[in-house]
């Protein structure tokens, strides 16, 4: 299977700070890959340099054989939908021309959104179960709201490739397990989707690749069950911790050790 990314040699940061120092990746097409790691270790930096959002100090980013460097806006936003860590809810933008937004690269240079841009939009929010928030104000919504719409605009861009950046926060357990089974089923569809994740077990459960980062390097990578191991996730995380396998999946779990138990009832 050929790779959707290829990543080179790469350094990036921040008003001249180095975060990301000389990263090779190369993620195929079709997968879920969770990019883990501790805080401050690099993780929305990758993304957005994934993204064509952070140009490069050094290196290269490839998408889909094409140098992002040399890319217009519209030409990365056909290749490439990515959802924030953060994201500015607008002033009385409504929930469908949030989703709507995604379509912008398909506009026409005079014209307004088509019958095929309304379908997109609408799809992507029955998909997202935002379909009945369409006409809400988007600064009148939950954050877990929020963070659906925000998913739902990047579905609607029809890309091959999904960057997001904990795409979980704010979700309840239900919400995170429903858009985590909606990107599984796009990677089935031949989406590739690269997810920043802090939810260790969620991870395991659905990316069939990890990529731990530490200080700015990629400290391990490879398939799941290879490399979710007791041994990798204290080296990662300095901490104690045991692992156990999902008794419907089999996938691997992490429980960690609290230094001081709770007391028993």
């Amino acid at each position: 299977m050929t790779a959707i990314i290829q990543a080179g040699g790469l350094h990036a940061g921040y008003d001249g700070r180095t975060v990301l120092q000389g990263l090779d990746l190369a993620v195929e097409r079709g997968t879920m890959v969770g990019v883990l790691g501790p805080n401050g270790a690099g993780k929305s930096t990758l993304l957005a340099a994934l993204a064509g959002q952070l140009a490069p100090e050094a290196g290269t980013v490839q998408v889909d054989g094409r140098d992002l460097a040399g890319l217009s806006p519209r030409e990365r936003a056909l290749l490439i939908a990515a959802v924030p860590q953060r994201a500015d809810p607008g002033l009385g933008l409504r929930a469908l021309n949030v989703v709507l937004m995604g379509r912008q690269a398909r506009l026409p240079l005079l014209g307004g959104w088509s019958e095929a841009d309304y379908d997109a939009a609408w799809a992507a929010m029955r998909e997202t179960g935002v379909e009945r928030l369409y006409d809400r104000p988007v600064d009148h919504l939950s954050g877990g709201e929020f963070r659906r719409v925000l998913i739902a605009r990047a579905l609607a861009q029809e890309t091959p490739l999904l960057l997001l950046d904990e795409a979980a926060a704010g979700l309840d357990a239900a919400s995170r397990m429903a858009v985590h089974d909606l990107l599984a089923a796009r990677c089935r569809a031949g989406t590739t989707v690269v997810s920043v994740m802090h939810d260790l077990n969620l991870a395991a459960l659905y990316c069939r690749r990890l990529v731990f980062l530490k200080n700015g390097r990629i400290a391990r990578q490879g398939e799941t069950p290879e490399i979710f191991t007791r041994e990798i996730l204290m080296e990662i995380y300095e901490t104690d911790v045991d692992i156990v396998h999902h008794p419907r999946t089999g996938a691997p779990q992490a429980l960690f050790v609290p230094a001081a138990p709770a007391p028993a009832a």
